[in-house]
């Protein structure tokens, strides 16, 4: 008879046999990960060789990389997924920061659509009269439905002074527009004494810093109540929603998130000195999108504020960024977004409680005197 191991031995052998159990479990899986990575690469190696050499034109492996990148993100079957060249990531860099040359309008392909998802105040479009929900069709006289997204922006930025024509579609009309470019300073974040004591803060997009910029810009101002106008706000960064709606409230939910990455994700507030808690009033339109969404639906729902205007965008989609090696990016959609109440709003918008027909603000002021 076999003389059985000393008890003293049981837990490090049981120990030494989960690890292995363990290793192989990771190992293996890891190793069929690489070797069809490895595999892939291989593969498009290949054909980059093939067309270096054997294709009729000739191209550079520069030259073929952007159609590769396109192809790729079409294949993942996300409307929000692109692929941005270097020169157009720049520009979006300068967007971020508050600056940019160009007619001032946020431009998103659905569904195969190129649209205009909104207008910034003040700008060469507004002034020339897009908005909002256009479907662009021509730009310089250029059929542009089937272009990619970073071709599309390239021929609308351009030289300031320049002038640009749009052939766009509106409630089934064609309507072309002469608009002239122009270097474009967008704060993010506005306020003014708007009447009998009631102020209100235009938000135009919710880049990096916003909530910061916001609380030092109320810091000091006398209002019993705020409209917070959230019209033709294209979203923005993720936390910056956050932070900015975390301004108003002192407890409770603000976001939720769901992804493949990090599963459910609850952001919620916290309570501050500084929280500002007077009566609050909310105006969006169709040009209200993504972070602008989130944070409307919060503040309605934990603050019971009114959402006055018209439905919104309904972009409900955490779209991340990530730059490249060569100074381009992809963009990818990573979660998407729940309200406090659990509703989506990714191809639904957010209805409004109040549709107002004539001036929102105007509304918003008739609600808030009542408060």
């Amino acid at each position: 008879m076999a003389d059985k191991p000393p008890r003293s031995l049981l837990p490090l052998l049981t120990g030494i046999l989960l690890v292995l159990l363990l290793l192989w479990a990771v190992i293996f899986p890891l190793q069929a990960y690489l070797s069809g990575r490895a595999k892939a690469e291989k593969v498009f190696s290949q054909a980059l060789l093939v067309i270096e050499k054997r294709a009729l034109k000739s191209y550079t492996p520069e030259e073929l990389l952007p159609f590769a990148m396109g192809g790729l993100v079409i294949g993942l079957k996300d409307p929000h997924a692109d692929y941005i060249d270097a020169a157009t990531y720049r520009r979006l860099l300068d967007f971020s920061r508050g600056m940019i040359v160009g007619i001032g309008v946020h431009v998103e392909k659905r569904g195969g659509q190129i649209l205009i998802s909104s207008v910034l105040p003040a700008s060469p479009a507004e002034k020339a009269g897009l908005r909002a929900g256009d479907r662009i069709l021509e730009v310089d006289s250029k059929d542009i439905s089937t272009a990619p997204i970073e071709d599309i922006s390239s021929a609308i930025h351009g030289q300031e002074g320049t002038k640009l024509r749009m052939l766009v579609l509106r409630n089934g009309k064609k309507l072309s527009v002469v608009v002239t470019r122009a270097r474009i300073h967008m704060p993010p974040a506005t306020y003014t004494d708007y009447r009998h004591g009631i102020g209100c803060l235009r938000v135009a997009y919710f880049p990096e810093g916003v909530a910061k910029e916001t609380a030092e810009l109320l810091r000091g101002k006398r209002f019993g109540a705020l409209i917070v106008d959230l019209r033709d706000n294209p979203g923005g960064d993720l936390q910056e929603g956050v932070r900015f709606a975390d301004l108003f409230l002192s407890e409770g939910v603000i976001l939720k998130t769901l992804s493949r990455a990090d599963g459910e994700r609850t952001y919620r507030a916290t309570k501050a000195a500084s929280d500002i808690l007077c009566p609050l009033a909310l105006v969006v339109n169709s040009g209200t999108a993504s972070a602008a969404e989130f944070v409307a639906a919060a503040l309605s729902v934990q603050r019971k504020a009114p959402i006055i205007g018209e439905k919104t965008f309904g972009k409900g989609t955490v779209i991340e960024t990530y730059p490249l090696a060569d100074g381009s990016a992809i963009t990818i959609t990573t979660a998407e977004y729940l309200t406090p109440d659990g509703q989506h709003i990714e191809g639904k918008g957010l209805q409004p409680t109040v549709r107002a027909f004539g001036d929102p603000l105007e509304a918003a002021l008739s609600i808030l005197e009542k408060k």
